[in-house]
């Protein structure tokens, strides 16, 4: 069966007679660096093995977030005009989804733009040394004036560091190796600009086992998050990653942070559970809020 690609629902899209300035406190700088960091490797791996999006939280805050972002996806799975790149023919190496105002079943938002996985063989396999690049132009908008846009073309970060080139999979013996080549996501509500984020690896993440959730281990490398707004950088390594069937999340494991720009300092973020972590400093310890899976 086909699988539908992912919805951006952050709480901030789907919010129903917030203020404006009610959707820009939405969007905590920290929660969305971490986000962001793991949903980079996971939408890269998750295209690729043609996993769902369905993410199961059990907690009250969690159903709570889960009924506010229905308002966008109320279902996980999409009609044929929303599906990832991996279930399209391959031609010539290249396999492509295409979105022209898609939306997912009895969904009021609506998808455009494209997803492309271009392959170093032409007949779109993987075997050890072979790569798949992921490249990608996709903005999600919601019915009150939200959009998010996903783009692999090169921008600039706050830092003026110019990036760019989606992400990138070279198959191993023992797994995958990961790099973030470049990719920008940005927030925006009736046109203003709420999140703005940079992001690229500066070493390989490695992913031991296969790319489908059940048997994903991630670990190694460093994930660079540029917060453009908030002008700060977290640079996150991944330390025993591990996934679930059924979850876009990791369910266990931790990334170490490292923050410089305007917010300094190191942390360790814990997952203990589908769409559960922990955020801790050596002084304040809090949860972590998931809102999307990419």
């Amino acid at each position: 069966m086909k699988k539908s690609i992912l919805l951006f629902s952050l709480l901030s899209l789907t919010a129903c007679g917030l203020k404006k300035q009610d959707f820009t406190a939405q969007v905590n700088n920290e929660d969305a660096a971490v986000e962001t960091a793991v949903g980079s490797i996971s939408g890269l791996s998750d295209n690729q093995a043609g996993e769902s999006y369905l993410a199961i939280n059990n907690s009250f805050k969690e159903k709570v977030m889960t009924e506010m972002q229905n308002l966008l996806l109320p279902q996980a799975v999409a009609d044929d005009g929303c599906v990832r790149p991996i279930f399209a023919a391959c031609i010539n190496g290249i396999r492509e989804s295409t979105y022209n105002n898609c939306s997912p079943a009895n969904s009021k938002a609506s998808i455009n733009g494209y997803i492309r996985l271009t392959y170093s063989q032409a007949n779109c396999t993987l075997s050890v040394s072979d790569k798949v690049n992921r490249t990608f132009e996709v903005t999600i908008s919601g019915p009150r004036g939200g959009s998010a846009t996903l783009s692999s073309a090169n921008k600039s970060d706050y830092n003026g560091n110019v990036y760019g080139g989606g992400g990138q999979l070279t198959k191993t013996a023992n797994g995958f190796d990961v790099e973030i080549l470049g990719k920008n996501i940005s927030l925006d509500y009736k046109g203003v600009e709420l999140y703005n984020v940079s992001i690229r690896t500066l070493s390989t993440v490695h992913i031991s086992g296969t790319l489908s959730r059940q048997s994903r281990l991630v670990n190694g490398g460093q994930i660079e998050v540029n917060h453009n707004k908030a002008k700060f950088t977290a640079l996150f390594e991944p330390h025993n990653l591990q996934w679930q069937s059924g979850c876009c999340y990791p369910v266990s494991g931790s990334l170490s942070v490292t923050y410089s720009g305007s917010k300094t300092g190191s942390a360790t973020v814990t997952f203990n559970g589908c769409g559960l972590a922990q955020h801790s400093d050596g002084v304040q310890e809090k949860p972590v809020v998931l809102n999307y899976c990419e």
